[in-house]
């Protein structure tokens, strides 16, 4: 009887069919167990968020500036690159969770090539709001202060003449000419209403009176900027490193996204676009 069983497991043993027919059962196997495996998890509930954003107030001392939606989304953001950092096993410099994730933005961040002359023309041009200060005007002035208003009556055509502004006015606690001053910082000085007037005139022309806090005035504008929009030239300094920045922040943004694809994560509906 003994010897009949093994007979049959060894015809059966040697069937090809049978060797088919276990590999396909195994396969399924894998393959099925492969797709129940879940994604892991990041939750961010109500109370999540309620502490996230307690912690953020304690740590800036200025709830008005802050955003739930946006603390929600440095602390995904954040929570990406940390669990990416230990599956990295960056903690094996020693850092805690705040290093690990400045340590994976590292590594994340690309080298980015330094911008033509027509990329930063081109970001200029996108970003112009971003390159605008406040309006701002120099000029030479005749000024007599407050109760000292011994002014001929002739002043403007003497000045309009080519008088020196040296040979009439006094003293006064302004330099001449002014330099390059921002509207905000002439208000101050004249007050509103006369720095409004001295705003509106042409290049070039004497005009006058104006009546400030602290006096009289003739002015003559020699440049001004009514808009605060500040020449390409002028920022060009600085447009290379924000354009650097920028492109860095958006290949990490990127990084981000395909990162969170491995995740399942979890938060009320008002904050799904703190999902990167």
């Amino acid at each position: 009887m003994t010897e009949r069983l093994a007979s049959f497991f060894r015809s059966v043993y040697r069937e090809p069919m049978l060797h088919f027919l276990l590999g396909a059962v195994l396969i399924a196997w894998l393959l099925q167990s492969g797709g129940e495996e879940e994604l892991p998890v990041i939750v961010v509930d109500e109370a999540k968020v309620k502490e996230l954003v307690r912690e953020a107030e304690a740590g800036t001392g200025n709830v008005s500036s802050l955003s739930a939606e946006a603390t929600v989304s440095k602390y995904i953001r954040g929570e990406l690159m940390y669990r990416e950092a230990l599956k990295r096993e960056l903690y094996r410099n020693g850092s805690f969770r705040d290093s690990l994730v400045r340590e994976m933005y590292q590594q994340l961040e690309p080298v980015i090539a330094e911008p033509t002359e027509e990329q930063l023309r081109a970001f200029y041009k996108e970003n112009k709001e971003r390159y605008r200060a406040h309006p701002s005007v120099s000029f030479e002035h005749v000024s007599w202060p407050n109760g000292e208003e011994d002014i001929p009556e002739n002043i403007g055509e003497l000045l309009e003449s080519g008088m020196s502004v040296k040979q009439v006015g006094r003293p006064m606690p302004m330099k001449n000419p002014m330099p390059e001053t921002l509207l905000p910082l002439l208000e101050r000085q004249l007050g509103k209403d006369a720095a409004g007037e001295v705003m509106e005139s042409k290049e070039g022309e004497w005009v006058g009176p104006i009546r400030s806090n602290i006096g009289v005035h003739y002015v003559r504008v020699l440049s001004i900027n009514r808009t605060g929009e500040l020449p390409y030239e002028r920022v060009a300094v600085v447009l290379k490193g924000h354009w650097l920045s920028e492109q860095r922040e958006r290949a990490v943004e990127e990084s981000l996204r395909e990162l969170a694809r491995e995740y399942r994560i979890e938060v009320p509906e008002r904050y799904r676009g703190s999902i990167p």
